[in-house]
């Protein structure tokens, strides 16, 4: 298929060779840096090769300039990071396809090697299947990314490094270009592309990129674990300059500035000198010399300690290329069923309960909420859910309690083991306790022709009166917060910024204040640079028809047409773009559906900026033994179940064109078919039945439609009614404060802002019974001592201005301020000792 963004590569490719004869000279200094450079001598790794005059100690411009809390809270976080995570290898290593280690020379162009050299490269090597052919060594530079192409867009004319959020800018809005049309100059960093140079780059736009938090190892391993490079920065000494084969653990030395760097793989067994047990590996641009030819490891606990600021980069879907989605297609062909994204858990709130809240999840029927005792690792069933929030009456006050949520869908159930963990705690004093973070925040891009709207809506979080929310303002670098008091869980954006993405998040407030606020949730408004978000809703039919499968969906705001994708289940591949479709549905009456074989669908949106990324599949079939086309009737929506308090289960839906009467059905949860429970006329969209179960079981029920002289639909989207069974509280015998001492002692931490020397962190933390205390000091002269109650076994405790989380298999502390706390001031801080 065409898209309106392709372009013609050959009358491209002939501007830049005339351009490149103009500016030859550029090659004279790229021959000298590349015979020079230590990655192409056998001389000892020197610091000073790829130092500038600002990267020296207590000038700290080594290259990458970290951005400010406010900036990185505005980027969306992976998804990886939103999950638990079972089952990764306990090694990975993705270097074998990784470009040719290369020397950026005294340049401060860490950050463009890192986001075009190395990352970039590295997803089109994998989606292209090319091999890289990189100038260094001796390749003609047209399969691999030039780092002068970025850094000269992104320095203002000044070689003092730059940030992460401009480079990323860059690549998913103006993409990349190939080495060969712009070569890299360790000399030159002031020479812009040419448009030539800009309409070759538009070929190899990224997608999008996202955030991953620095203490979440588990989701760095994820996405390494997916093939997923992880871009990210940190500060260098002394110590790191010196790294050899070994594993960095530990700063030493000198504080020189930033520099960024490319993770490539872990390995859980690998040991550094203090024994830090798991190690992630790091590919850089100071040439083969340094490190190990080139590579690097750094422990995981060494990870947290430096704070890193980490992103995932995702390549461009495009509309010539056919998804790659097989786990989608297996999980929509299967049933299988993600658990929810995320879970927040009351922590002092409320004298006699502890309120779990999280986020929806896609084809969830109901939930069931786990919950371990304290000092346990086992879960157990407490009760099930309608709803994404759940109020746990039998506790113990003062005692910490871990909450999972299981997601239950018509089939299957989340793995109670992938659902994030939330601690929860009833107070006896419940006094200036701010509610808990906002679970989850979805926003929905609404209108088109240039006049939108975005509907944020978002999860109740536990303590919370009211919300307040924000949008980014990337102009300003800034958060516009609304001062309003919104009492609903959605919010209307009358006004997004159109050609941008639009970022938002909330955060929940009572008499006592407000909470964290929530991650980010990001839509995109397109403009004339924009390509429009993937479309959703989409609906395959299944068995409706005799020689087609129709598809529909929720048209997407700013599409110009869309192109279809198909899978096939006998060849295992997708196919397409097998059509376009000037309208938000298509049908597919080609020949090789209408044997009855299931097939599953995506769908792009493409407008003249480019492609979205691909809907959700569905999957669905013709049914060659309907006997008339068009006989069948579809099957009711909008089902729902409701149980009265007398122990009656009302279902309604809403009426089928063509329906004469309804078949009403319903089965026990794990049960392997519906049975019969009743059937009403054409005009009678209720039934009632006294609930078949009892106490702690869960039945759904779904609705069939019936012509007069026809067949039954397809059953229709299940409702679940259920009755919980009353639980025992569980008397725990602990010592008031128990597990407190693991904490208690003197930390270390650090948090570098970019503008001067890191600054270094004191952390006391003294126990008295249940009774805690933090004394926190830095370097330059700032105090706070912050006092509050710790329940028995906790791991997180939200005192007064900060929320402490320990990692005890790692044995690191992290603090979170608020605003509350001037010595941290909205900051989040590691400690180690």
């Amino acid at each position: 298929m065409k898209s309106g963004v392709r372009v013609n590569r050959r009358n491209i490719m002939k501007q830049i060779k005339r351009e490149r004869f103009r500016n030859r000279l550029w090659h004279l200094p790229l021959l000298l840096l590349i015979v020079a450079s230590p990655a192409f001598t056998e001389q000892p790794f020197d610091p000073k090769s790829v130092q500038s005059r600002e990267c020296q100690a207590g000038q700290f411009q080594c290259g990458f300039a970290p951005p400010s809390a406010e900036l990185d809270e505005s980027v969306p976080l992976a998804d990886s990071a939103m999950i638990s995570h079972r089952g990764l290898p306990s090694r990975v290593d993705l270097s074998a396809d990784m470009p040719p280690v290369v020397n950026q020379g005294q340049q401060n162009s860490c950050v463009a090697f890192s986001v075009g050299y190395y990352t970039r490269s590295y997803l089109e090597k994998k989606a292209r299947g090319w091999s890289y052919d990189s100038p260094p060594y001796g390749g003609a530079g047209e399969r691999v990314f030039s780092p002068a192409f970025i850094y000269n867009q992104i320095n203002g004319g000044q070689d003092s490094g730059s940030y992460f959020h401009h480079a990323l800018d860059l690549v998913t809005q103006k993409g990349a270009a190939p080495w060969k049309v712009m070569p890299y100059n360790a000399n030159d960093y002031r020479t812009q592309p040419s448009q030539a140079i800009k309409n070759a780059a538009m070929q190899y736009k990224a997608a999008s990129y996202k955030r991953l938090p620095f203490d979440n190892v588990e989701a760095v391993k994820a996405e390494l674990a997916g093939g997923r490079p992880i871009i990210f920065g940190i500060t260098i000494d002394d110590a790191f300059y010196k790294l050899g084969t070994q594993v960095y653990d530990q700063t030493g030395g000198r504080t020189y500035g930033g520099h960024a760097m490319t993770l490539v793989g872990y390995d859980d067994s690998k040991t550094s000198p203090k024994g830090d047990r798991g190690a992630f590996k790091l590919i850089n641009s100071w040439g083969t010399q340094w490190g190990d030819k080139g590579y690097g490891w750094i422990s995981y606990k060494q990870w947290i300690a430096m704070r890193p600021y980490a992103y995932v980069l995702y390549p461009a879907a495009g509309t010539t290329t056919t998804p790659d989605a097989q786990e989608e297609v297996t999980e929509v062909v299967q049933g299988d069923i993600q658990p929810p994204a995320k879970v927040e858990a009351s922590q002092g709130t409320y004298s006699d309960r502890i309120e779990i809240s999280w986020t929806p999840v896609t084809g969830a029927l109901a939930y069931g909420v786990t919950r371990a005792e304290p000092g346990q690792d086992s879960f157990r069933f407490v009760g099930y859910a309608s709803k994404t929030m759940h109020a746990d009456t039998k506790i113990q006050v003062g005692t910490n309690y871990r909450y999972r949520i299981i997601a239950i869908g018509e089939e299957k159930t989340s793995d109670a083991g992938n659902s994030p963990v939330a601690s929860g705690y009833a107070s006896a004093s419940t006094t200036e306790q701010s509610p808990a973070t906002v679970p989850g925040i979805e926003v929905e891009l609404q209108g088109g022709n240039g006049s939108y709207r975005v509907n944020v809506t978002w999860t109740a979080a536990p303590g919370a009166s009211h919300y307040q929310i924000r949008r980014w303002n990337a102009g300003g670098n800034r958060w516009q917060v609304w001062n309003q008091k919104i009492t609903t869980t959605q919010f209307t954006d009358a006004g997004p910024v159109t050609n941008a993405e639009n970022r938002y998040s909330v955060r929940a407030g009572n008499a006592s204040g407000f909470g964290p606020w929530s991650d980010v949730a990001a839509v995109s408004v397109p403009g004339e640079a924009t390509p429009p978000n993937a479309p959703t809703g989409l609906v395959v039919s299944n068995g409706i028809y005799k020689d087609r499968i129709a598809l529909r969906w929720n048209a997407a705001p700013g599409a110009e047409k869309y192109a279809i994708f198909r899978y096939s289940y006998a060849t295992k591949k997708w196919e397409g773009p097998i059509d376009e479709s000037a309208s938000a549905s298509y049908v597919d009456n080609s020949a090789r559906v209408k044997d009855g074989s299931f097939y599953a669908y995506t769908v792009a949106a493409v407008n003249g900026s480019g492609a979205s990324s691909y809907a959700d599949p569905a999957v669905g079939r013709a049914n060659p033994n309907v006997q008339r086309d068009g006989e069948k009737v579809e099957a009711p929506t909008d089902i729902v179940a409701t149980l009265e308090p007398s122990g009656q289960v009302t279902i309604t839906w809403k009426g089928v064109k063509g329906a004469d009467e309804y078949y009403v059905l319903r089965k026990k949860k794990d049960a392997a078919d519906y049975t019969f429970a009743g059937n009403t006329d054409a005009k009678t969209l209720r039934f009632t039945e006294k609930f078949p179960g009892k106490p702690g079981e869960l039945y759904l029920y779904t609705v069939r439609s019936k012509p007069m002289m026809g067949s039954e639909s397809p059953d229709g989207r299940p409702a679940a009614v259920f009755v919980n069974a009353e639980i025992e509280v569980v008397s725990h015998r602990f010592m008031p404060g128990q597990g407190l001492e693991r904490m208690t002692g003197e930390w270390n931490g650090r948090y570098w802002d970019g503008k001067s020397a890191p600054r270094i962190f004191k952390l006391k933390i003294e126990g008295d019974g249940n009774q805690i205390t933090l004394h926190i000091s830095d370097d330059r002269g700032a105090k706070a001592t912050v006092k509050g109650v710790y329940p028995s076994m906790a791991d997180s405790v939200q005192l007064k201005g900060v929320t402490l989380d320990y990692r005890e298999n790692l044995d690191v502390l992290i603090l979170r301020g608020s605003d509350g706390l001037p010595i941290l001031a909205g900051q989040t801080v590691s400690f180690t000792r």
